[in-house]
């Protein structure tokens, strides 16, 4: 298994996420890269958090546990285009986990 997910009671004020993936695995490495280049491209982060935040708002009533399936599915595309960026960021800056 790659990757295990966890999460409180939506109802609470602030709900958590918790992704828990093997380590050296390809998937570990694509959320350890997309998290370092948003942390490193400015404009990167600031389009994928507004793209976030409209989406949220206009998914908000699907987003709950029985209807999250619209959520990550309206929000996979933008995953494929950042990966895409943050490979050729890794590239330039010889990134490497």
């Amino acid at each position: 298994m790659d990757k295990l997910f966890f999460r409180t009671c939506y109802k609470r004020e602030h709900p958590i996420h918790l992704h828990v993936r093997a380590s050296c695995s390809p998937n570990a490495r694509y959320a350890l890269l997309f998290r370092d280049y948003l942390r490193a491209d400015d404009v990167a982060r600031s389009v994928y958090g507004k793209f976030k935040t409209t989406l949220s708002d206009h998914v908000a009533n699907q987003s709950l546990p029985e209807r999250r399936q619209t959520y990550l599915d309206l929000k996979d595309p933008i995953f494929d285009m950042l990966i895409y960026a943050a490979e050729q960021w890794a590239e330039r800056v010889n990134w490497r986990r």
